[in-house]
This record gives C-alpha cells, structure tokens and sequence, in this order.
C-alpha cells in the first residue's frame, strides 16, 4: 500500500522528498500499528519516495529535457514504464519480507469496512483529485496546487472532519518548517560538493574515462550507472543531473544509445542515491518522520535498493521499457 500511494503521489508532485514528507507522517504510524517493523517502515516510505522522479509529471525529466535539448513530453512518457517497473519490484520484496517476518494487520478483509472508510474518508480523498485536476486542466501551477491543497485538507481538518484544533495546526506549521529546515539543510551541502566537482572537472573526466573503457552501449551504460550511483551517494539528484547530463549524454549519443533512454537510466540511478546515506534525501526524510538513526533505517532499506537495482538492468537492456510510450507518438 506504501509503494502504491507513493506512486499515487508521485504523479502529483514529481519529488521524492515531498512525497515522503506528505505521506509519511501518516502511513509510518500505521505500518507500526498494524505489527510492522518500524525502521522497515521507515525504509518501506524511504523507498517509495524514490518513485517521485521516476513517475511522470517528473522534475528530474524535466531538468535532463531542457539541459540536453530533449523532448520534455517524450522523457515524461518514457518515465512512466521503468517508474512502474521499480514500483513493482519493491512490492515483490516488501510482500517477501512481510511474509517471512510475519509483518501486517490479522484482521481479515471486508469489504463492509472498506465501504464504510471509504464514505468518511472522501472529502480528504478529494485531495489529490484537486491537486491533480488543477495541474492538468491548467487551473493551477504545481505550486499554486499545493499552497490550494493545503488550505483545502485545512478547511476540511477544521471545520468537516473537525478532528485539527488551532493547537494542533501550530504544531503541523513547527513540523513543517523543521522538516523543510533539514530539507534545505542537506541541498545546500551537496551544492557544495557540486560547486567542487565542477571546479576540478570530475564530470568530464568520467566522460572521457567511461567512454574509452568500452565501445558496447550496454557495457557503457551499465558502467556509467555504477559512477552515478556512488555519485548519488553524496549529491542530490537535481545538481547531480544539471552537472552530469550534457557532458555524458553526447558521448551516448555517439555510442548510438536514445538520449532518451539514457536520460531515464541516469534519473533512476540518481533515484537510488535519495535513500542512501550520507545525503538520502528520503532517508532523512524518513528518518526525521519515525525519530530513527539514519543509518539503521539506511540499512533496513538495502533490499529495495538491490530491487531497484534490478529494475534499472532490465530498463539498460531492454531500451523499449522506455521507449514504447514516446515511440507512439512518432
């Protein structure tokens, strides 16, 4: 359910961060209620943040499209796929954990329950569906969304549901702030390490290095996913892809790889790198949301890194994952 509502999610917002931040807070302390591990939950919404830059609308897409003059609707088509793909791999190992580890709620299914839910929960279900129709039908920018979707879930906390006091409010303000604090904490470090690796040319010598390894586009590609994910171990995603993009690309580009399927296959290696110590931004995220070490929420979440790890060898060579959706529209 994590992994699909962060998927869910992610087709709103495009960021790993706010999607950890705005669904984790809820969904932690239900996976511990209902029997689950708490740092396996922490890790669990760690990784489903990871889906925010893989899922279109995608600000990672965007960023490659304009910094490598590609189609920014054929990068967001082609997202779609893989995003769905590394989606599907971490629900494969989150059901294998949960059954060998006996996690989840005993109460068996009913229908009756979830009809019942689903009438008192549909005026905070129509959060996302405003959210979403006020993207695509043009009405609001992303951002305007958000700030809308805010004082909406406040009018309905308030005055509906009338569960969120005053009180209580200020305290959701204070969480939010410290929970941005620490967001903007961490981007301005890896601004750092990006302004040094630029200032000693790191980015064109892993061109040049990677590109006289081996003439195979396969091998190329696997090669420069490897250098990428230990680059997305200590910078975020979004200087990682403006720095790295237009200096590898071309040299793909003359392997004969789509620049489109390589620019997915950087995005959802730089995806990895958001729940990876030191600098996960979805990891600290997390973390923050369930008051766990770092590092042992870090380790907890190895397994959905080797799943999408995974995922990310079947979209290096098998291009069409990618490529379908934008070849339709040619």
């Amino acid at each position: 359910m994590v992994i699909v509502a962060s998927a869910f999610f992610a087709a709103m917002t495009g960021s790993g961060a706010a999607c950890v931040a705005a669904i984790g807070g809820m969904m932690i302390p239900a996976l511990v209620k209902n029997g689950y591990d708490i740092d396996f939950a922490s890790a669990l919404q760690a990784a489903g943040g990871t889906l925010g830059p893989m899922i279109p609308p995608s600000i990672l897409m965007v960023l490659y499209s304009v910094s490598t003059n590609n189609s920014v609707g054929d990068m967001l088509l082609a997202g779609l796929f893989p995003g769905i793909l590394m989606a599907v791999s971490m629900m494969i190992v989150t059901v294998i954990i949960s059954i060998k580890k006996g996690y989840g709620s005993s109460e068996k299914f009913s229908l009756k329950r979830v009809v019942v839910s689903f009438k008192e929960s549909i005026w905070a279900l129509l959060t996302p569906v405003t959210i979403l129709g006020g993207i695509y039908s043009g009405i609001f920018t992303p951002t305007e969304a958000a700030a809308f979707s805010c004082l909406y879930a406040m009018i309905v906390g308030l005055f509906i549901y009338k569960e969120l006091t005053f009180k209580a409010l200020l305290k959701c303000l204070f969480n939010s702030i410290k929970g941005t604090g620490i967001i903007l904490g961490i981007v301005a470090v890896t601004q750092l390490f990006s302004w040094i690796m630029t200032r000693e040319g790191l980015p064109q010598q892993i061109a040049m290095l990677s590109s006289t390894i081996s003439d195979n586009p396969y091998v190329f590609m696997s090669i420069i996913s490897v250098i990428l994910l230990v680059v997305g171990m200590f910078l975020d995603p979004v200087p990682a892809v403006l720095i790295f993009a237009p200096i590898l690309t071309p040299s793909a580009i003359a392997m004969g790889i789509n620049p489109i399927h390589f620019g997915v296959v950087m995005v959802a290696t730089f995806c990895i790198g958001l729940v990876t110590p030191p600098v996960g931004m979805t990891l600290f995220v997390a973390s923050n949301i369930s008051k766990r070490p770092v590092l042992v929420v870090g380790k907890k979440a190895m397994p959905f890194i080797f799943a999408m790890l995974f995922a990310i060898l079947l979209i290096i060579f098998v291009p069409q994952i990618s490529l379908f959706l934008p070849s339709l529209g040619k």
